[in-house]
């Protein structure tokens, strides 16, 4: 008789762990739950957008606007100002960045055990190379190389649609101080800016500064006096009451060519200021800037 119902339990329970195998199947973890992305950088999270990692981003800059699902995503602040508690409790398994100098950035990544890839992003081929890095991080190599080579066949054909006929010096404006001239910061030498330039057969006239993106005083900006000068703005809409504001606090400098001449001209959207993948629109826009009708040749 205990044998019997031996085999009765032995038989239930059998019955108990194939219904539980059938009816109630262990559920996948998503692959997005096991992988957990920051991004501490817009050129950084348009890169995994483009290599279709989204459902894995768990926190962007407050920088971060494109693709506009970008903007739904945790906020983790900025390059230079990282919410580190924020970053923390996302409980990322890589943090994606630009070079990394802040050390309790890098403790606390260190002490959660987060994958900390940097890239570089100043000029055309290191943009490039962010995105190979990039790549390989996520396995998506073969995506990455694709837009390698699409990215740079647009640089080339529309190098060669908006190429001008004179070598002009052009000066970028990169940033300055709300509403005033006393800060004013140009690109440089060995910057993505003087690269394009050159693609369309200009010349950054502050190509000989020191530094990627020197402060400028006015003096030196006469001295070197460019035949153009375009101020970027990472607004996607600049009125014409913003552009004349903008051209009125220039003319207050007595010598400056480029303004004198009607050549001060404006490069707007947040794709103007980001080293990366909509290179090929910041290239687009500088040329039908340089191209316009208006156009002064000095």
């Amino acid at each position: 008789m205990q044998i019997k119902n031996y085999w009765l339990l032995l038989f239930a329970f059998a019955v108990l762990i194939l219904a539980s195998i059938f009816l109630f199947p262990k559920q996948e973890i998503p692959f997005s739950n096991k992988e957990r992305f920051v991004s501490n950088a817009p050129n950084v999270t348009e890169i995994l957008f483009a290599l279709s990692q989204k459902e894995k981003i768990v926190g962007v800059t407050r920088f971060c606007v494109f693709p506009k699902e970008a903007e739904k995503i945790e906020k983790i602040g900025d390059l230079f100002n990282p919410d580190i508690e924020k970053i923390v409790s996302l409980k990322p398994t890589k943090f994606f960045s630009l070079k990394v100098s802040n050390p309790e950035l890098k403790k606390a990544l260190e002490l959660s055990k987060t994958e900390l890839i940097e890239i570089p992003d100043e000029t055309i081929d290191e943009i490039f190379e962010g995105l190979k890095i990039i790549g390989k991080s996520v396995g998506e190599e073969q995506k990455a190389d694709s837009l390698e080579k699409s990215i740079r066949f647009s640089l080339q054909t529309l190098s060669q649609k908006y190429k001008i006929g004179d070598s002009l010096r052009v000066g970028i404006v990169a940033g300055r101080s709300a509403g005033s001239l006393e800060e004013i910061f140009v690109a440089g030498k060995k910057t993505f800016y003087t690269e394009l330039l050159e693609l369309l057969g200009a010349k950054n006239a502050f190509a000989k500064l020191p530094n990627r993106y020197p402060s400028v005083t006015l003096e030196v900006l006469i001295e070197i006096n460019p035949d153009v000068l375009i101020e970027i703005s990472t607004e996607n809409e600049l009125g014409e009451t913003q552009k004349e504001q903008i051209l009125a606090l220039w003319k207050q400098i007595k010598g400056l060519s480029a303004v004198e001449n009607g050549n001060l001209k404006f490069l707007n959207g947040d794709f103007a200021a980001v080293p990366g993948l909509r290179i090929g629109k910041t290239l687009e826009e500088l040329g039908k800037t340089l191209n316009l009708k208006d156009f002064v040749q000095p």
